[in-house]
């Protein structure tokens, strides 16, 4: 019990000292940049503006509004939103926007019909990751009237500065300490970071010090390979990769998972070998030979296919391939009486 209180106190000791002497001594301001006015501020550009504009006629309006709430940086979300009004009984089509779209990343893009009062709208979250003008593509926004008749209208193109973090109206006592000149230095403060830090060390010290007398508890049982197996395969059931389109990860890992699982069972180095290498390994075990071997090979080479032909299963593929890796580990696994054993 005394050990324990000593562990714990070091350990609120050496937690709480650092703050106290940050409150003890905080830090003094930067002192004010006696450069010439204008010195830094000329080599600035001009702040992008928000972006708002109405195009169209003769009963049919399109106002495009584009704004960064955040800034203009790079980075940064950009809000780009069509508002169409037409007649109630008009038919509105918005553009597809792919992604990436010009000089943008495209990150959502939302369309909802008029309704009431209401214009038909499209509205997308859009950014940019280079630095000086890019171009907001033109849109050519499509209205079919309840006489069947087209009317195309033109939004076009429309160029927008985006600025680095330091072309940002930010200002210079907010930007790094190499940019805005020097400051001005505590020569005190050093002394009491430095007993800080020493008394900190002292007390990790002696947090090891008890803890390497009280020894080390005894580590944790490392799993058999079909029971690593069946819990990485369990997440990968869970993580729904196919499911959100990424379906050369799932077969990576569940390829991953399979040559683990046979490396560890059976002996064989198959995560460093080819599929051909491995399989051919595999075929001298007699434990893999016929139906497990085949049905090793299919998956392997239907992995293979993913991973460097580009196929894409569909995600009902995906779950039967997780399905089967899985009836496989089972029927493969030791039997339950020498599961402590090795195979």
């Amino acid at each position: 019990m005394r050990r324990h209180g000593i562990l714990a106190a070091l350990t609120v000791l050496a937690m709480l000292l650092p703050a106290a002497v940050v409150t003890a001594a905080p830090l003094r301001d930067a002192r004010q940049d006696t450069r010439p006015e204008g010195s830094r501020t000329g080599e600035r550009r001009a702040a992008q503006q928000d972006v708002e504009s109405t195009h169209g006629g003769n009963g049919i309006e399109v106002l495009r509004s584009v704004r960064a709430p955040k800034g203009w940086q790079v980075g940064a979300p950009i809000e780009m939103r069509l508002a169409v009004r037409a007649p109630a009984d008009a038919r509105v089509t918005f553009p597809a926007v792919a992604d990436p779209w010009g000089a943008f990343e495209v990150r959502s893009q939302v369309t909802q019909p008029a309704a009431g009062a209401r214009p038909a709208t499209f509205e997308a979250v859009l950014v940019a990751w280079d630095a000086g003008p890019a171009e907001l593509p033109a849109l050519a926004v499509q209205v079919v009237g309840a006489d069947g008749a087209l009317r195309s209208v033109d939004v076009p193109a429309e160029t927008v500065e985006i600025a680095t973090s330091l072309e940002a109206d930010v200002p210079l006592t907010e930007l790094p300490a190499d940019i805005r000149g020097p400051v001005e230095i505590d020569d005190g403060r050093w002394m009491r970071w430095a007993l800080a830090a020493a008394v900190a060390a002292a007390a990790l010290a002696g947090v090891w010090w008890l803890r390497s007398r009280g020894g080390r508890g005894a580590p944790e049982p490392e799993l058999a390979p079909h029971e690593r197996a069946r819990r990485d395969l369990a997440q990968l059931e869970l993580d729904r990769l196919p499911e959100r389109g990424e379906v050369e990860p799932f077969y990576v890992r569940l390829s991953d998972i399979v040559r683990a699982y046979v490396e560890g069972r059976f002996g064989i180095a198959a995560p460093d070998r080819t599929t051909q290498e491995f399989l051919r390994e595999a075929s001298r075990d007699p434990q893999l030979a016929g139906e497990h071997e085949r049905e090793l090979a299919a998956f392997l080479r239907a992995a293979d296919m993913v991973k460097f032909a580009e196929a894409r299963p569909d995600p009902e593929s995906c779950g039967r391939s997780l399905e089967s890796m899985r009836s496989f580990v089972d029927r493969t696994a030791p039997a339950p009486a020498a599961e402590g054993t090795a195979p």
